[in-house]
């Protein structure tokens, strides 16, 4: 029979015995089950959506990916042979959180738009000139270069790249898409605790 204490009076407080301090979630296996998905997700999202799209995955990562790992590690940890293995429920919020985050960002849709979807408004609006005065003009100055060389430089090739066209569209993308990232950082320290 097991002898259970209550602990030294200097242990007691009004709330009952002291209680060790929660593990945090991010350990080196969720890092490194966070790691392997990701050098899955992003051949896997590649193929899916340049190779295999024709329609079918044209939409970008599914939703449901991160979701769906999810559930592949906690269904994994209540298989008897793999449950000394187990996550726990901070680990699989922390590989869900960086799944969450990480594959979008891998994703073609993201990619592809945030650099090649806003310097095409202007090279359509040369082939289109209606586009100049009712569409291009309400694109702010940092969405892309816009100047003929750096656009048709882009689409056609045979030019070097002009770096310091390009500086403020990349620092304004590179910025969304790192504040993107600390809020679901923000979000997973906030439901952490519970």
């Amino acid at each position: 029979m097991r002898e259970y204490s209550l602990g030294s009076a200097e242990d007691m407080s009004t709330t009952g015995p002291r209680q060790a301090p929660p593990q945090g979630g991010v350990t080196w296996r969720a890092a490194a089950i966070s790691l392997a998905v990701i050098l899955i997700s992003a051949p896997a999202m590649f193929y899916g959506e340049v190779v295999w799209s024709k329609g079918v995955w044209s939409s970008g990562v599914p939703a449901s990916w991160p979701l769906a790992v999810l559930f592949l590690l906690g269904a994994a940890g209540s298989v008897p042979v793999l449950r000394r293995f187990a996550l726990t429920r901070r680990e699989l919020l922390t590989v869900y959180c960086v799944v969450l985050v990480a594959t979008p960002l891998l994703s073609i849709n993201v990619i592809f738009w945030a650099l090649s979807q806003p310097i095409s408004y202007y090279y359509f609006a040369q082939a289109f000139p209606q586009w100049e005065g009712t569409f291009v003009r309400h694109i702010p100055t940092w969405f892309s270069p816009s100047s003929a060389s750096a656009v048709e430089g882009y689409f056609w090739g045979r030019a070097s790249v002009p770096w310091s066209e390009w500086l403020l569209p990349l620092a304004a993308w590179s910025s969304f898409l790192s504040a993107l990232f600390v809020a679901n950082l923000c979000l997973l320290s906030l439901v952490q605790r519970q």
